[in-house]
């Protein structure tokens, strides 16, 4: 198993599964593929690089879509280039 199908097969989908909403930090844009794969009927990967304003109007529908679904079949994934926010439990 490459690193690749761990991280998807392991750490995102599960996680896409439990929560349906994931946030990607990626700083040195190392994800983009595997998020990129990970797109379908029921997940909607959002990448927000190249179009700030539109994107955060993509990610507002798509939460719409969220709400919307009786069934919680419906994911979104959102890939953000840049480094991921502080935790503060760590930084103690």
């Amino acid at each position: 198993m490459s690193f690749a199908e761990h991280l998807t097969d392991q750490v995102f989908k599960p996680r896409l599964q439990d929560n349906r909403v994931l946030v990607v930090y990626d700083e040195h844009d190392r994800y983009r593929d595997i998020c990129s794969g990970l797109a379908d009927e029921t997940c909607q990967v959002i990448f927000t690089d190249k179009r700030p304003i539109s994107s955060r109007q993509e990610a507002i529908e798509r939460w719409l879509v969220l709400c919307a679904d009786t069934t919680y079949q419906t994911k979104m994934l959102v890939h953000v280039p840049v480094v991921g926010p502080r935790d503060l439990a760590q930084s103690k």
